[in-house]
């Protein structure tokens, strides 16, 4: 809490500063009011924002919904693994009565292709130029 307290006292001792420089040069001013414009447009955008987890190797349907105290829901989670590797993804969810979202920790592991030939070779023969060959090789 000490630091958090010291960092907010610096923050304000510069806004406080810079407040000064705005008094005194007129340029200053009009920078302070494109800050300001730039602050709420993010902070306009942060608050309009869902916070709907977004991924593009784990998807969830439905994204959103409500979910009554003793009753149930199906939520499918489909995992598109891009490689062969582990995957981590964490979505919260948002809980009506919670101070915070819950996390939602989800893992996956990507495989690589297993697939097997049914033999180890196949002698063609002679290939000539121009010519047409067609062979089935069951997997």
């Amino acid at each position: 809490a000490v630091v958090s307290t010291q960092s907010t006292g610096e923050e304000e001792d510069e806004m406080q500063s810079f407040i000064n420089q705005c008094i005194i040069d007129p340029a200053k001013r009009h920078e302070m009011s494109l800050i300001t414009r730039a602050y709420h447009n993010k902070k306009s955008a942060v608050n309009d924002d869902n916070m709907l987890f977004s991924d593009d190797i784990i998807v969830l349907e439905p994204m959103s919904g409500e979910i009554w105290p003793n009753s149930s829901t199906t939520i499918s989670v489909m995992f598109k693994p891009e490689a062969a590797k582990n995957y981590t993804r964490m979505a919260y969810c948002d809980i009506t009565g919670r101070e915070t979202r819950l996390p939602l920790k989800i893992v996956g592991d990507g495989l690589g292709p297993k697939a097997i030939f049914s033999c180890d070779s196949i002698d063609i023969g002679n290939v000539f130029i121009g010519s047409r060959h067609s062979y089935e090789v069951i997997l």
